[in-house]
């Protein structure tokens, strides 16, 4: 009775994870979704639209969206659970071993410079990728943008 109890329990409680990071980002969604609007109809027009490309534009709001929508509500979620799992071993490994909290500031911080590390390193690619994807986005846009010339001139 107590395993069934257990599995309900944490059922319920992933359940519940589940409908709360899926609202908070929904909500988040949304906000991001106006402030850029905002953002974009605010900007000077000769310094912003005629430096920056329509393709890049449509391409940071589809990316920014759909990246909080897919991936990171779900990426807080296993990063929380995670992060409990690691705790709870944690405070059974210093239960169990005390020298363990000797190890512990040295091993925080080798995480941290390999954190430092790996980020830069994604933040560049994720740039990269963003470029390249953007001058496909903006012929889409200028051709659609242009039609009546394609048609007129048949080209």
């Amino acid at each position: 009775m107590l395993t069934f109890t257990y599995a309900i329990l944490t059922s319920v409680f992933v359940f519940l994870r589940s409908i709360t990071l899926q609202s908070m980002a929904w909500s988040g969604i949304q906000k991001l979704h106006n402030d850029m609007l905002k953002k974009v109809f605010n900007a000077p027009i000769n310094l912003y639209f005629d430096v920056t490309p329509i393709g890049r534009i449509l391409n940071k709001f589809s990316k920014d969206l759909t990246g909080i929508e897919r991936e990171f509500a779900w990426e807080v979620g296993n990063f929380l659970a995670v992060l409990y799992q690691a705790l709870a071993i944690l405070i059974v490994a210093v239960i169990v071993v005390k020298w363990i909290l000797i190890l512990l500031p040295i091993l925080i911080y080798i995480s941290y410079k390999l954190y430092i590390n790996s980020i830069v390193s994604f933040r560049e690619t994720t740039r990269l990728d963003s470029l390249t994807k953007s001058p496909l986005l903006s012929n889409f846009g200028e051709t659609f943008i242009g039609t009546s010339t394609i048609r007129t001139f048949s080209r």
